[in-house]
């Protein structure tokens, strides 16, 4: 449970699948239109209800399941450290405690969030490295031969980044 807790971090939340509906009460005070069925359907926005599909052309895309492992008291701690820093908006320390997490520990759910949060940071230097790394732990992912096919061409090593987009087409 932890694992997946640092590999799609604390901040995802799940949404239930109920119906929303807009009710407006005749008693107010505030002078507000009231919503009817007929009004001119130009003027009106269409209303969304949640836990409706809207079709579409690509499929939703699934986050990987990592394997569960257990961590050492200090990776756990540098991670939850980590995790409650980026919460909180502080991310040097939560970029700082997952790239020195990434490295020493290898595993692919922490590598690949060193990576989006160093993506999300703007360090270059950075995310190369660790989209190189998670190449190399999840070698099946395309979120990481994508993160690091763009890595290399903001370097300017076209050559590689096109080796390696070609690779998996």
């Amino acid at each position: 449970m932890l694992s997946a807790l640092f590999s799609f971090g604390c901040a995802n939340q799940t949404v239930n699948n109920t119906e929303t509906t807009l009710t407006e009460t005749s008693n107010s005070n505030i002078n507000s239109p009231e919503i009817s069925d007929t009004k001119d359907s130009s003027a009106t926005k269409p209303v969304v209800k949640k836990g409706s599909e809207q079709p579409s052309a690509l499929p939703p895309k699934q986050k990987p399941e990592y394997p569960i492992r257990p961590f050492d008291t200090e990776t756990l701690y540098d991670l939850l450290v980590g995790e409650l820093a980026g919460l909180r908006n502080n991310f040097g320390p939560a970029q700082e405690k997952y790239l020195a997490q990434a490295r020493l520990t290898r595993d692919p759910g922490v590598v690949a969030r060193a990576a989006q949060i160093s993506a999300y940071m703007e360090n270059s230097p950075a995310v190369l490295e660790m989209s190189q790394l998670w190449v190399e732990v999840e070698p099946n992912s395309l979120d990481a031969h994508s993160l690091y096919t763009m890595s290399l061409s903001r370097y300017g090593r076209y050559d590689e980044a096109l080796k390696l987009s070609l690779i998996h087409i």
